[in-house]
C-alpha cells in the first residue's frame, strides 16, 4: 500500500513540474486572445502523461523487488504448509 502512495506522490509531483514548465512557456502569449480547447487541455494532458511515465520509470525497480520478495515469501510459506 505504501508503494502505491509513493507512486501517486511521484506522479503528482512530476505532473505539477511538467505543467508549470509548460505554463511558463505560455506566459509570453497574450491573455486577451481566446484559447482553443487544444491550447487549454493539451498541456495538462501531456503533463499528466509525462508524470505517470516518469513515476513508472522511477519506481519500476522497487516494484519488481517488492513483488519478487512477496512471491518468494508466499512460495516458502506454501511449501512449509505442505510439509
Amino acid at each position: 500500500m505504501k508503494l502505491f502512495n509513493s507512486k501517486v506522490c511521484f506522479c503528482e509531483a512530476n505532473r505539477a513540474l511538467c505543467y508549470s514548465v509548460q505554463l511558463r512557456r505560455d506566459v509570453d502569449d497574450d491573455e486577451s486572445v481566446d484559447k482553443t480547447l487544444y491550447e487549454v487541455y493539451y498541456p495538462e494532458l501531456v503533463a499528466t502523461f509525462t508524470g505517470n511515465l516518469l513515476a513508472d520509470i522511477m519506481l519500476y525497480p522497487l516494484e519488481t523487488i517488492v513483488s519478487r520478495l512477496y512471491l518468494q515469501v508466499h512460495f516458502q510459506w506454501t511449501t512449509f504448509q505442505l510439509n
